[in-house]
């Protein structure tokens, strides 16, 4: 006899997506085979449960469903496998259980942090310190999972395999064991220290040099830094995406920099030295008699040295011309007879 779906996760039929998905855990978590060994009916209320979310928890079958019932599933020639990535929800259990849903490769899988540097810190490089919060390999346990004088024993959920087949009769797909993470395997006595999940939130301090000329989108790897691999039961490499924050002053287009200068509009037309900033520090640069606005001035190897060679930018300086709020009247005729001349 088909049960009501909403009733086999105790929900209303206008459940949210977020109530279904919450109910469904939680009974995944309270029937799951390895957490009811001595009670047999567990796995057969654990598979209903999965049948249930394949249905509700798919929003196209989901609305099928409450229109024409069980009828609406058709048979097994209906079911689509590749609809329910049961991976993809198991992957929210892995505190629980150990390694999640995903079944870990052999080699340690990368940590990525965001780090956000001045333009001046980007150019020149600097050494930074840092405070990070990260899984780490447990030191009771030492990743092993299991308290002392116990060891790891086959998964009674998938025998070993890493996988399982859950539901039944028009439902029925293959994912990552939830029991055991996938790896086939599960603690006979579970680590006091880490719940059997063979890490530890851990917080250290990081100091790392960044390199000169570094840029936005360029990533640093320190190496063993990461966070606590399951799998090969050792720290991940740590990889530091770097973002150059913008300046108000400089622009960056690769190695070279540009910025603006406002020239007195006197300056402009009689000439002389002005006074630049450069990423480098102050620099003079001279002007023409009668140089017109927007005029480029290019500082050969004031920009950025390029991260990884010798090789230097340029920095170029587009001049506009400072008209002043007001003259004065002996201003003004000044410059009524340099316009009669």
């Amino acid at each position: 006899m088909n049960r009501d779906y909403y009733k086999v996760l105790g929900l209303s039929k206008n459940a949210s997506e977020k109530e279904i998905k919450s109910a469904y855990r939680r009974h995944a978590l309270k029937y799951h085979p390895d957490r009811n060994q001595d009670n047999p009916s567990a796995e057969a209320k654990f598979k209903e449960a999965s049948e249930a979310y394949e249905v509700l928890g798919d929003k196209g079958k989901r609305a099928s469903y409450d229109k024409f019932g069980h009828s609406a599933m058709g048979g097994a020639d209906n079911f689509d496998p590749n609809a329910f990535d049961l991976n993809d929800f198991f992957g929210d259990f892995k505190d629980f259980f150990g390694s999640g849903g995903r079944k870990s490769s052999s080699a340690s899988s990368p940590s990525v942090i965001k780090l956000a540097i001045d333009l001046k810190e980007a150019v020149f490089g600097i050494n930074k310190k840092l405070r990070m919060s990260a899984k780490q390999t447990c030191a009771t346990c030492n990743g092993s999972k299991c308290r002392a004088g116990f060891s790891l024993k086959k998964c009674k959920t998938c025998m070993g395999k890493g996988s399982v087949k859950n539901g039944g009769g028009f439902i029925s797909f293959v994912s990552s064991c939830s029991g055991c993470g996938g790896s086939g395997v599960f603690p006979e006595k579970p680590c006091l220290s880490c719940s059997g999940s063979g890490f530890m939130m851990k917080s250290s301090n990081l100091e790392i040099t960044i390199p000169a000329g570094v840029d936005t989108g360029d990533t640093l790897r320190v190496s063993g830094r990461g966070e606590y691999d399951a799998q090969s039961r050792r720290p991940s490499d740590l990889f530091i995406k770097i973002f150059v924050k913008e300046s108000d002053e400089f622009r960056r287009d690769g190695n070279n920099i540009y910025s603006d200068i406002h020239i007195d509009f006197i300056d402009t037309i009689i000439g002389g030295k002005v006074k630049v900033n450069t990423i480098h520090g102050e620099h003079y640069i001279s002007i023409s008699e009668c140089t017109k606005p927007g005029t480029v001035f290019r500082l050969r190897g004031k920009g950025v040295k390029s991260f990884g060679s010798n090789t230097t930018g340029d920095h170029f300086v587009n001049t506009n011309i400072k008209i002043p709020d007001s003259i004065t009247k002996r201003q003004r005729e000044l410059l009524s007879k340099f316009s009669e001349e």
